[in-house]
């Protein structure tokens, strides 16, 4: 019985010898994965109608009150695309699958796949984040009221006053703050993983490419 113990624990060693940092590539592209489904850009502070939180697949969260329902110009609509998300996805299917199977072939060719796939999951999770930061104006004024001259607005801000939800801008009576859309720490967190997953991965390949010619 405990040579059987010794036996399989020494395949889990073998199993896992040399394959650390594909090991820890792969822990990092499934933890990319879930922090896509987070609120990767948030938008809307005091002086906006509303709040606008998007993930990497373009799915929108939207809060808002309305003030410009009855304006002769409502806000224009607002979308992201979720086409970095998938293909973000994709790259992180391919890099997943591809380091489970090559910890038991140990092929070249499942080697280099698992590396350059590794490497695009990093690319395209920071072209997600770049993607998103420029929707960051378009998604805001989604949320933002219209001209004050407006008849509508100027109900629509007389009766979310009235409620109680916000103060009502009048000009030159209180001061008023906004800020434009930003990208939230979910994004830095995937971002920071992907790269450290890559860094891990290509340093397993070169160490493995070491050991072969040695």
């Amino acid at each position: 019985m405990r040579t059987q113990v010794l036996s399989g624990g020494q395949r889990v060693r073998a199993v896992f010898r040399g394959n650390w940092g594909y090991l820890c590539a792969a822990v990092g592209c499934i933890l990319t994965f879930v922090l896509l489904f987070q609120p990767w850009l948030a938008t809307g502070t005091a002086g906006t109608d509303g709040s606008i939180y998007a993930n990497a697949f373009g799915r929108l969260h939207v809060t808002t009150f309305y003030v410009d329902l009855w304006a002769q110009t409502p806000p224009p609509t607002s979308s992201a695309s979720g086409v970095w998300g998938i293909l973000t996805s994709v790259a992180i299917f391919v890099a997943v699958c591809s380091l489970v199977v090559n910890w038991v072939t140990r092929t070249e060719v499942l080697t280099h796949v698992a590396t350059v796939a590794t490497f695009f999951v990093a690319v395209l999770t920071i072209a997600t984040a770049v993607y998103l930061d420029s929707k960051g104006d378009d998604l805001t004024r989604a949320v933002s009221f219209g001209s004050a001259r407006d008849p509508g607005t100027q109900i629509g801000l007389l009766l979310r006053w009235a409620k109680g939800h916000s103060t009502y801008p009048a000009p030159g009576f209180r001061q008023v703050s906004w800020a434009t859309a930003s990208l939230t720490s979910y994004v830095v967190l995937a971002c920071a993983i992907s790269m450290a997953s890559t860094m891990a991965a290509v340093a397993q390949w070169i160490q493995g490419r070491r050991n072969h010619r040695a």
